[in-house]
């Protein structure tokens, strides 16, 4: 792409309602300190040579590659249909050249990504045409820390302990988490179609790279001594919260009443002055997640839709998995 094509593609991709050039430049200045390769950047010319549609692919830990697409200019699109054509292209395009280059197994971008808002129903309509599964609606919640109980470590049942990330797992820290997290996955329903589509030491390396890893706010849960859950929280500076990064029991520990007062003990841990707001994503069909959260004090103030396409060989959408499976 030349430059005056990338400098095209990128006002594509900023917001329609402002000034592009400066928005524009501003993205391009931006993206070597937040990690954003521009090469990444794909585009559909008109038959009069113009920038028409693009797309813009960040690479993110644990193999996965976020996808960013042109929205609609202030007064829509001319043709609605062959925008959603040419958006669906530059996104198929994108994939196949990440595919591509993922090399062996262990190396390289498995995964592509899309997050658009409920409301922006070109985009939905572009991934859904671009081969990409809908895997969930997410809600995403938040309440202030302050109020929220600080409490001594509960009294848990019977074999059960609570133990720091780093005291638990020790040097082995990152292949232990991603058995625990398989264990997790079990009957889970939490965005269930992604079971089986992403190694789950590439859950785990996504999990460490989210916000600032502190490996004491990171709780396993034990059963017997044996993990059998955990609550993960992440500080992040910038927005002075702390996110909740996951949380999840196997199916042994379910059912047990731990879930808010782990959470609770967990949240307290992290009370800083710098720490002011909670946050968390949650799927929309999983109403106990939802019911904890709530009784947590927590409140939805956004949501997004997500969307997801393998890009390793032989793993397929979620629908060509379930054609092959045996029964159905």
């Amino acid at each position: 792409m030349q430059e005056s094509q990338r400098l095209a593609a990128i006002r594509r991709l900023v917001n329609q309602s402002g000034d592009r050039d400066a928005s524009a430049r501003r993205l391009i200045a931006a993206a070597p300190a937040h990690g954003i390769d521009l090469d990444l950047l794909w585009a559909s010319l008109s038959t009069a040579g113009a920038i028409s549609q693009s797309c813009l692919a960040v690479l993110g830990a644990g193999r996965t590659a976020m996808t960013f697409l042109s929205e609609p200019g202030p007064e829509g699109d001319a043709d609605p249909r062959s925008a959603a054509v040419e958006r669906a292209s530059c996104l198929d395009a994108a994939c196949r050249e990440l595919a591509h280059h993922s090399g062996k197994v262990g190396t390289g971008v498995m995964m592509a990504q899309g997050l658009p808002d409920p409301g922006e129903s070109w985009s939905i309509e572009a991934y859904k045409r671009a081969g990409f599964t809908h895997v969930g609606d997410l809600s995403y919640l938040r309440r202030a820390i302050s109020g929220f109980p600080t409490t001594p470590e509960p009294t848990w049942p019977a074999g059960i302990r609570v133990v720091p990330f780093h005291k638990c797992f020790g040097d082995d820290g990152r292949e232990r988490l991603a058995e625990l997290l398989a264990r997790t996955y079990e009957g889970t329903l939490d965005c269930p179609e992604l079971c089986g589509l992403r190694d789950p030491i590439d859950v785990a390396d996504s999990h460490m790279a989210t916000g600032v890893f502190d490996p004491s706010l990171w709780l396993i849960v034990l059963n017997h001594d044996k993990a059998e859950g955990c609550v993960l929280l992440s500080r992040n500076p910038e927005l002075r919260g702390v996110e909740l990064v996951y949380f999840g029991f196997a199916p042994a520990l379910r059912g047990k009443g731990m879930a808010l007062p782990l959470l609770q003990y967990a949240v307290g841990r992290t009370r800083a002055p710098s720490v002011l707001e909670l946050t968390c994503a949650v799927d929309d069909r999983n109403e106990p997640a939802k019911k904890l959260y709530e009784r947590a004090g927590m409140r939805r103030y956004s949501g997004r839709v997500a969307f997801v396409r393998p890009l390793r060989a032989g793993v397929g959408t979620v629908e060509e998995r379930a054609s092959r499976s045996p029964g159905v």
